[in-house]
């Protein structure tokens, strides 16, 4: 990794203003913002063809000096050379911007939507930057170290996720007709000019706010509209409405508070968009008020199903920070109980999956086991 950092210092120059291994021997780069793009599409070229995450920093009660208040960071790896190296970059208020790089992993799409639901970090050119964890009517960026933990907001309506769905139905190319022109306006909108958000809480599909009245009427419309599809040449003359349902957020299939908002064509779904915020309590948050050990019992409800497995993860980065090493004994525990609470977890897995075929005697077999 020498040499790859290296040689990111003579291609980059001043813009690079920091490229080291760290303490804990990890590969870190850090870039003025204005690089960030071609040093990460440098990077994916040279073999770092996996970004593992994305994830935005307040600064702000750091007690080092840092080059902006907010940094993200982007974490790569070279999955065959097994290489992994870290990019940051900073932004300071009331410049926030960063250029998005979602049209180079699919993944950072909803990477980027969190950081700015976060931390307000923008990044231009993202398709349809708006909230993803918070409610759409949430003001504010609740991981800003100066947003106040015991903060209450209101918040009634549901967001219709026609904005989502007019976005997600011209991606997959199923195509609306003349007659329903405020589906066709937004399914028409490019999602990508975010050099100037709504502030939270506007009226605005790209800044996550609350749904118009246009967008409420065309989602009474939404059963009645229909779809031209590419069809074969027998089924030329045969047009059939689209019909838009509600998947959740209480559905059996979803195994937790999970909606999703989908079209279908007959029995097809043709486009689907997902809202997960209702599995989001605010642990980060959370446990910024805590101690270390304080911090542990959150973690359980990372996997409620083998708790005690994200109870060791988080204590190893705790000792890692803290560069503790625990003795022989405490490790060949952690191995044994570990491999327990794996076990249970893939019967209870196993059983669940069973019962979503109809093999509900199965079930049961399992959870026997696992009982034991």
């Amino acid at each position: 990794m020498k040499a790859t950092l290296q040689g990111l210092r003579d291609r980059f120059g001043d813009a690079v203003t920091e490229a080291a291994e760290n303490a804990c021997g990890e590969s870190v780069v850090t870039v003025r913002k204005d690089a960030l793009l071609p040093l990460i599409e440098h990077l994916r070229s040279d073999g770092f063809t996996f970004l593992s995450d994305l994830a935005a920093v307040d600064y702000l009660t750091y007690p080092r000096p840092q080059p902006g208040r907010f940094g993200v960071v982007y974490h790569l790896h070279d999955i065959p050379k097994r290489r992994r190296i870290r990019v940051k970059a900073h932004v300071t208020p009331p410049d926030l911007r960063l250029p998005s790089v979602s049209h180079l992993w699919k993944g950072a799409d909803w990477l980027e939507r969190e950081a700015w639901d976060q931390f307000g970090v923008v990044f231009v050119g993202h398709p349809n930057l708006k909230r993803i964890l918070n409610h759409h009517e949430f003001v504010g960026h609740p991981l800003r170290k100066d947003y106040p933990i015991k903060t209450r907001q209101p918040l009634s309506e549901n967001d219709t996720l026609v904005d989502e769905m007019a976005l997600r139905l011209r991606r997959n190319g199923v195509h609306v007709p003349q007659r329903d022109r405020e589906i066709l306006a937004m399914a028409a909108r490019p999602f990508s000019d975010h050099g100037e958000m709504a502030p939270p809480g506007a009226p605005s599909h790209g800044a996550g706010g609350g749904a118009t009245a246009a967008t409420l009427e065309a989602v009474g419309r939404l059963s009645a509209t229909a779809a031209v599809l590419t069809e074969p040449e027998f089924y030329a003359d045969l047009h059939t409405d689209l019909m838009f349902l509600n998947l959740g957020p209480s559905h059996p299939a979803s195994h937790g508070t999970l909606r999703t908002f989908v079209a279908l064509d007959g029995e097809t779904i043709v486009a689907a968009v997902a809202e997960m915020g209702y599995l989001h309590r605010g642990f980060e948050k959370t446990t910024e008020t805590q101690t270390y050990t304080g911090c542990i019992p959150y973690t359980d409800r990372l996997n409620y199903v083998s708790a005690i497995l994200n109870n060791f993860a988080f204590c190893k980065a705790v000792e890692k920070l803290l560069a503790i090493d625990i003795t022989p004994r405490c490790k060949a525990l952690r191995v044994v109980v570990g491999e327990l609470s794996r076990i249970i977890d893939h019967l209870v897995c196993i059983g669940t999956n069973l019962v979503d075929i109809g093999a509900l005697t199965n079930f049961w077999y399992a959870f026997n086991v696992r009982e034991r």
